[in-house]
């Protein structure tokens, strides 16, 4: 398979038609634009889900894309869950929507001692900050630290010689103590055939408070040298874009 840049409006595909078919998941006949268009991220929000213990209590750290779509399935599965982000511009343009109506909704610097079951760091780049965040919201013994989001390739966890991203992108489960305290630490990375044709159902027949709502989450339509303009920015000032921004290659 021949892949173009993510700014190209077209790519090239080679190889076998059954491995096509396998590698271009098909969107239900009748989705709308606005739906389909979250099909890849709530596929790998599917993906993780499935590395939560129905009914636990759950922090998702980051209130992006992803965290936002984990929070709503993981409600679906019987967790409690508490979104907690560093940005309150976010939190706060998304307690305006229907979607994220019942999920809690914390700062990262207001979060105090409370812990939980299970923590999910969904950020794009995880650090030592944003690690230790998270770390210290697990219980002392017996909670679970899920990887979702981006690391380094040689990034290690501060104090000691252990590499996440293979944790992550291998989805391998590793018992990790650290400050006192023990947790198992899981790696989430991707979606499956199954994964895709879950969340093309959820979007093609949404239940009545979760992705009927989804839609709430497109802030702008833009074209793709707009895109590349944002990206450009958040990478130089730090600061991402909020809401989703749908790319129209037909304008």
């Amino acid at each position: 398979m021949t892949r173009t840049t993510a700014f190209g409006e077209t790519a090239l595909l080679t190889g076998p038609p059954d491995q096509l078919r396998a590698a271009l998941p098909t969107v239900p006949d009748g989705t709308p634009d606005d739906r389909a268009v979250f099909t890849e991220p709530l596929a790998c929000a599917v993906h993780c889900a499935g590395n939560v213990l129905a009914g636990s209590d759950v922090a998702i750290i980051g209130a992006g894309t992803a965290g936002v779509l984990l929070a709503v399935l993981l409600k679906l599965k019987g967790c409690q869950v508490t979104l907690v982000n560093r940005s309150p511009e976010r939190l706060t343009a998304l307690s305006r929507t229907a979607l994220l109506r019942e999920v809690p909704k914390v700062l990262s610097r207001e979060v105090g001692t409370r812990t939980f079951s299970t923590v999910v760091v969904t950020t794009a780049s995880l650090d030592g900050a944003t690690f230790d965040g998270a770390w210290d919201l697990l219980p002392q013994d017996g909670g679970r630290l899920v990887l979702f989001g981006g690391i380094r390739p040689d990034w290690r966890v501060p104090g000691t010689q252990v590499l996440l991203d293979g944790i992550r992108r291998g989805e391998q489960m590793r018992e990790l103590e650290r400050g006192g305290r023990r947790a198992l630490v899981v790696g989430t990375h991707g979606a499956t055939g199954a994964d895709f044709a879950a969340a093309g159902a959820v979007l093609a027949a949404p239940l009545p408070w979760t992705t009927s709502h989804v839609e709430e989450l497109i802030v702008d339509r833009v074209t793709l040298p707009v895109l590349a303009a944002l990206l450009n920015d958040a990478v130089r000032t730090g600061v991402d874009p909020i809401g989703k921004h749908v790319v129209d290659i037909r304008r």
